[in-house]
């Protein structure tokens, strides 16, 4: 079973994503994140979608894009850093992203197909992986990442977000 790689083997504000997700089968845990996902948005409106909580917040579109985008993004990381490519991979802003990405004038319907569909090929770039390719270390921003690490940073994104969902939009739709 994959666990989670220590400390040193990423960058310290990852652990903020990390720390949330529980103890398991990470394949298991990302299968359960799309579930809940999933069951979470299907059932909105793209009016209800459209919503933000505050002035200035993403929309729960928005959310969703930006948690595609991080997905496309980590999932790139790790299948170029599991290939031994040795370039420092740039970072990414990710406000700008959800700015450019004209989220809201998508469905919800078809935004959670997309998700499925980015979801389901990281989980099988993943499974895809030899041990030798987990413990491999690259560069993303000058910083160092073990490969083994970002199935745990996915995880951990989406159920921050998963929170931040119910916790402050769900309740005023």
């Amino acid at each position: 079973m994959l666990t989670l790689p220590s400390e040193n083997f990423y960058p310290e504000y990852y652990q903020r994503y990390t720390s949330i997700v529980p103890d398991g089968d990470i394949f298991e845990i990302l299968v359960s994140n799309k579930n809940q996902i999933n069951n979470l948005l299907s059932g909105l409106s793209d009016k209800q979608a459209e919503y933000k909580y505050a002035e200035g917040k993403w929309s729960i579109k928005e959310v969703l894009g930006h948690i595609i985008d991080t997905e496309r993004i980590f999932a790139d990381r790790a299948l170029r850093i599991a290939r031994n490519d040795k370039t420092d991979i740039p970072q990414f802003d990710h406000d700008a992203y959800v700015k450019e990405g004209d989220f809201n004038t998508q469905g919800i319907t078809a935004l959670i197909e997309q998700y499925n569909a980015v979801h389901q090929a990281s989980i099988l770039l993943f499974k895809s992986l030899s041990d030798e390719a987990w413990e491999r270390i690259g560069l993303s921003g000058g910083k160092n990442f073990i490969v083994k690490c970002f199935p745990f940073i996915l995880a951990g994104h989406e159920l921050h977000h998963l929170t931040i969902i119910k916790e402050r939009y769900i309740p005023g739709i």
